[in-house]
């Protein structure tokens, strides 16, 4: 009897409903936040004169390009199981078809009992059949915001910071708003600052911020607790780590912000109008390319040529450069390796920090860490920047 049910089951299983001919099947390479590619299978079933294909559109809701952290395995292609799943409902008439041509209507009828099991067994199947093809990939999942909206493209923002004040999630939406939606940020702190501040359903936290975390603008990650952020010294080992800008694949542009830097909503040029350089922040010197990175846009690319040629740390002991700051260390090692980098004038453009800056840019893209490099200048800041009372100096800004 059972022999019997799962060979009628898997005979129907290999036509389809409509009786047509054996699939074939092409593969599409779909490039994954890991820069590696997953192989997803498109069948395409011939239909008398026309052609069906059960296409899995990367732009249809479902469909993660950029795996979601907030999924336990990799996506599969949905058209072997979906075909699979339409062909049960034809296996079980099918079968009960072939009882009644052999034993009658009444026959059926008396054998209950077995058509009860033999329906049992079908939906068993069938239900197996919505089973991933391949076994569960478990991955390291950083957020507790994980939402289906979320995608880093070619850009992203992010901010790493494991302190917290009241002009946190204020300042990370005006990022938001100043930025668009081609700028998804991530937000990285640690697990007792999440639970505390930033985690929805907590009843202190801004319904605001839960909303653009449902929304897929923002994205909560945690810092794997090898960093440390509370030191000059933490920060810098973070950012010459591969960590950051492996996770945050596969955009090529990122803008590194801190809780002390702010982009103008008055402004006349957007993140987007200096896309060409690899690296570009408010000038460090009146003279050479070196740019600082508490307020900067960097080549993603070109940042982790830099990790996997060279060492901060083994550069730091050896003195290789003057500075220990790890904008220093990348400024020093693009312009070393031919990368595009602005000119002053340009780099002011985009932010400024220092009296002399301001000197020469009356109103930059962006400001970085001004309440202690120039004091003096807030509150002419503030004048076409009002914005900039939400940076206020964090724990760093006033070491």
């Amino acid at each position: 009897m059972m022999f019997s049910i799962l060979r009628n089951y898997i005979r129907n299983s290999s036509r389809t409903s409509l009786g047509s001919e054996p699939s074939t099947y092409h593969n599409v390479n779909v490039a994954s936040n890991a820069n590696s590619n997953i192989n997803h299978t498109h069948k395409k079933h011939k239909y008398k004169n026309s052609d069906y294909i059960n296409h899995y559109d990367p732009d249809k809701e479902g469909y993660q390009e950029d795996q979601d952290p907030g999924d336990l395995f990799h996506s599969q292609s949905s058209s072997s199981w979906c075909m699979k799943v339409q062909q049960i409902p034809y296996s079980i008439v099918s079968f009960l078809l072939s009882r009644r041509r052999r034993r009658g209507l009444f026959g059926i009828m008396l054998s209950g009992r077995n058509a009860l099991v033999a329906i049992t067994v079908l939906v068993l199947l069938g239900l197996m059949t919505l089973m991933p093809s391949q076994p569960l990939s478990l991955r390291y999942n950083p957020t507790f915001t994980a939402s289906r909206t979320f995608k880093i493209h070619n850009k992203v923002a992010a901010i790493a910071d494991t302190s917290f004040s009241p002009h946190h999630i204020p300042l990370v939406m005006h990022y938001s708003g100043v930025l668009g939606s081609e700028w998804p940020i991530v937000y990285y702190t640690s697990q007792e600052t999440y639970d505390a501040h930033l985690k929805p359903g907590v009843a202190n936290v801004s319904k605001v911020w839960a909303r653009a975390l449902d929304e897929g603008r923002i994205q909560v990650r945690l810092l794997p607790t090898k960093f440390t952020m509370t030191s000059r010294k933490g920060v810098n080992g973070f950012l010459t780590d591969k960590w950051m800008w492996e996770d945050l694949a596969p955009a090529k542009h990122v803008l590194v912000f801190q809780a002390d830097a702010m982009i103008c909503g008055n402004a006349h040029k957007t993140v987007d109008d200096f896309l060409e350089w690899d690296m570009i922040g408010a000038t460090l010197a009146p003279e050479g390319r070196m740019y600082n990175g508490g307020l900067s846009l960097r080549n993603r690319d070109k940042i982790l040529k830099i990790l996997n040629e060279h060492n901060y740390e083994r550069d730091l002991k050896a003195n290789v450069f003057e500075f220990e700051g790890e904008d220093v260390w990348y400024s020093k090692r693009l312009d070393m390796m031919g990368a595009n980098l602005p000119s002053n004038q340009i780099a002011l453009e985009f932010a400024c920090e220092y009296h002399f800056h301001m000197q020469v840019q009356k109103q930059p893209m962006g400001y970085h860490k001004v309440h202690k490099a120039a004091p003096s200048r807030v509150s002419e800041i503030a004048e076409w920047c009002p914005e900039i009372h939400l940076a206020a100096p964090g724990k760093l800004g006033r070491g």
